[in-house]
């Protein structure tokens, strides 16, 4: 077993799940327009085209919310397993992670299909685990860190945010 790992794995389970922040936000942006809709239905009567309109906003509400739900990082007995709506279930043994990092845009042209914000789990060569990233925008910034806290984390790799607070406040360049 990786004693690294060994070092930061207290043997607690955890799991890290959506920002309700994220998910207030991206609601509420569309909550404006579908709510714009519901007057001008009031204000205008009944049309079909507005309420198609407005049936389209309250779905696109819905979907923002199950697609947020369905996002998870879950580490249970040494294994580490990411899910996403339409994405397979991605999972590693910590101990087979030989190191994880923080990627911010786009830095290489097949980036561009990817999540702006990504945690790039590498695997061990003899693990038999295709290296992958995980989204790391909708999550929950607290336990984003608790897992940067459990993986072998790549020296100056611990950024969650485009804006690194900490090191503006520090003075830190």
């Amino acid at each position: 077993m990786n004693k690294e790992y060994k070092q930061n794995y207290s043997g607690d389970d955890f799991e890290v799940r959506y920002s309700f922040v994220s998910l207030v936000i991206g609601e509420s942006l569309i909550s404006i327009v579908t709510i714009l809709y519901l007057f001008l239905i009031i204000e205008k009567g009944f049309q079909i085209d507005i309420l198609m309109v407005t049936l389209f906003f309250i779905m696109v509400q819905f979907f923002m919310y199950i697609w947020f739900k369905s996002f998870r990082i879950k580490v249970k007995e040494g294994v580490l397993r990411y899910s996403q709506l339409f994405g397979k279930t991605k999972e590693i043994r910590i101990e087979d992670i030989k190191e994880a990092y923080t990627e911010i845009g786009i830095k290489r042209p097949e980036d561009t299909n990817k999540a702006f914000m990504r945690l790039i789990i590498k695997p061990k060569e003899d693990s038999g685990v295709e290296e992958f990233y995980i989204n790391i925008k909708p999550f929950d910034e607290n336990g984003i860190r608790k897992l940067f806290e459990l993986l072998p984390m790549r020296k100056g790799s611990h950024r969650t945010t485009v804006i690194d607070w900490e090191r503006l406040i520090k003075g830190d360049k």
